[in-house]
């Protein structure tokens, strides 16, 4: 498993994890407070965790450009 598909899965762990935490929080009868809180919290690390898969995407895209731009040239230079 490289570095980039384990740094997701733990990104993606964590904002599950965070998920769980937040429905467990709805079960004790929160106040809005609290709630509201809890739900910025979650939205915060979801939004966080899009970002960074975002970026690692990018990232990839970014270190293989030689081979797909070598990929589109060969498809127009069939001659």
């Amino acid at each position: 498993m490289n570095k980039k598909s384990l740094s997701l899965k733990i990104i993606w762990s964590f904002v599950a994890l965070c998920w769980l935490i937040l429905i467990g929080l709805f079960f004790t009868d929160p106040t809005v407070a609290t709630w509201t809180i809890g739900v910025t919290a979650v939205a915060i690390v979801t939004e966080i965790g899009f970002w960074l898969t975002a970026g690692i995407l990018g990232l990839t895209m970014w270190e293989s450009r030689k081979h797909m731009l070598g990929f589109a040239a060969k498809m127009f230079n069939r001659g």
